[in-house]
């Protein structure tokens, strides 16, 4: 008998073991059908009471499962590479990021505190007396956020850090320039605005892959072209909502049929230096670091529980 409570004990054991290591990915839900996303930088018709818990690192940065993100200090690593960018808390900049799929995209909505928004706080020379892009700095030049996507889910190198070639592997980013020249510089042509063919500034840009398109020419800016983005900046500058979508295949083997490696960081400009938390936990930008992300359809985004069903 006493044998018998033994292996029943290890038994279960095992068992929740391994329940709660096949639980240790981000889950990336699908919307239900009658949600439709518009992209406009208002997250209005997000089914945000339908989340769950954000997706949280434990004190060995594995995955405990949750389906967004928010900046955790406890967990993120903050890399500010001037080390004089020091974080001064949730006012400085905090970050809920909502992310979702349907059949035809990936969409992200990035809910941003930081109390220093302005083309003062970017790169020096990044913007001229009328608000035309100077060209001093492509990428990098202002707030916003970065992904850093690991297609094939290998970790396996090359990686991104050391050898970029993989065609599967790339950091991408959206930063907020181009909504701060619309509103600070209102007649500026519109052609003017944030990304132009000829490359001399991007809002938004493809980094470290081996990938036909991350040639910084036409073909990148046609990529870039097809990825919808739209921020909005807070009435007091003490903030911003932006919305990103981005079609199934856009990146090589970037689709919902598979899981894929993943991590995000938010990037913060202050008085001019460059700072940004990264939520994997680590600094490096190693693909072996990310984590794993599913797109799941099993317990969709805004669907009407049958509990709310009007009875007749």
């Amino acid at each position: 008998m006493k044998n018998l409570q033994t292996f029943c004990f290890l038994l279960l054991v095992v068992a929740a073991t391994s329940s709660f290591a096949q639980d240790r990915f981000i889950d990336c839900r699908k919307f239900d059908s009658s949600i439709t996303i518009v992209i406009d930088g208002d997250g209005g018709d997000w089914p945000l009471t339908s989340y769950g818990s954000p997706a949280l690192l434990d004190s060995d940065l594995n995955v405990i499962r949750g389906d967004h993100f928010i900046i955790d200090p406890e967990t993120a690593n903050y890399d500010n590479q001037d080390n004089t960018n020091a974080y001064e808390g949730p006012e400085d900049i905090d970050a809920t990021t909502y992310i979702g799929w349907d059949d035809e995209a990936f969409f992200v909505l990035n809910i941003v505190t930081d109390d220093k928004i302005g083309f003062e706080h970017a790169n020096a020379d990044t913007i001229d007396a009328d608000g035309y892009l100077t060209g001093a700095s492509t990428g990098w030049t202002n707030d916003g956020i970065e992904f850093w996507l690991d297609n094939d889910n290998n970790r396996e190198p090359p990686n991104i850090q050391d050898d970029q070639t993989s065609p599967n592997d790339l950091q991408f980013n959206v930063l907020i320039d181009d909504a701060l020249q619309r509103l600070d510089y209102p007649d500026i042509d519109e052609f003017d605005i944030g990304m132009t063919p000829n490359y001399t500034f991007q809002y938004k840009e493809i980094f470290r892959c081996g990938a036909d398109f991350n040639d910084g020419g036409d073909l990148e800016y046609e990529t870039l072209d097809t990825i919808e983005t739209a921020t909005i900046i807070d009435e007091d500058r003490k903030g911003y909502t932006m919305e990103i979508r981005i079609p199934w295949g856009t990146f090589y083997e970037f689709n919902p049929d598979a899981p894929i490696g993943f991590s995000i960081s938010w990037t913060d400009w202050d008085d001019g230096e460059f700072s940004h938390w990264i939520w994997h936990g680590t600094v490096d930008a190693q693909t072996s670091d990310y984590k794993e992300m599913r797109f799941t359809s099993d317990n969709p985004l805004g669907g009407v529980s049958i509990s709310t069903w009007s009875i007749y």
